[in-house]
C-alpha cells in the first residue's frame, strides 16, 4: 500500500469515527429516501428546459412564418403589377394597331389620288 492510499484510508477512517453510528445509519437509511427527490428534481429540470426549447421553437416558427407570408404578399404584388403591366401594353398594341391601319388607309388614299392626278396629265 503506498503513502497516499494509506492517507485517504485514514482520512476516511476518521470521518466514519466523526459520523459515530447514528451517523452511518442515517447516511445509509437517508440515501434511498433522498433519490426519489433527486430523480424528480431533475425530471422537473428537464420538463422545463423541454418547456423553454418547444416556447424557442415555436417562436422562432412564427417568425419564420411571418417573414415567409411577407415574401408570399410581395410576389403577390408583383404578379398583380405584372398582370396591370401586360394589359398596359396590350392597350398599347390596339393603339398603334388602329393608327397603323389608319396610316395604311391615308397612303393608300394619297397614292390612289397621286395616281388619279398623273393619270390626267398623261392624257
Amino acid at each position: 500500500m503506498d503513502a497516499s492510499t494509506a492517507a485517504a484510508m485514514g482520512a476516511l477512517a476518521q470521518i466514519v469515527g466523526a459520523l459515530g453510528p447514528w451517523g452511518i445509519g442515517i447516511l445509509v437509511l437517508g440515501l434511498p429516501l433522498v433519490m426519489p427527490f433527486v430523480v424528480i428534481f431533475l425530471s422537473a429540470t428537464s420538463s422545463r428546459r423541454q418547456a423553454d426549447l418547444l416556447e424557442t421553437y415555436r417562436a422562432d416558427t412564427t417568425r419564420i412564418l411571418e417573414e415567409y407570408g411577407k415574401s408570399v404578399d410581395a410576389i403577390s404584388t408583383y404578379y398583380k403589377n405584372n398582370v396591370l403591366l401586360v394589359e398596359g401594353y396590350e392597350r398599347v398594341c390596339r393603339d398603334l394597331h388602329s393608327v397603323v391601319v389608319l396610316n395604311t388607309q391615308t397612303m393608300q388614299r394619297l397614292c390612289d389620288k397621286i395616281d388619279a392626278m398623273q393619270s390626267r396629265r398623261v392624257a
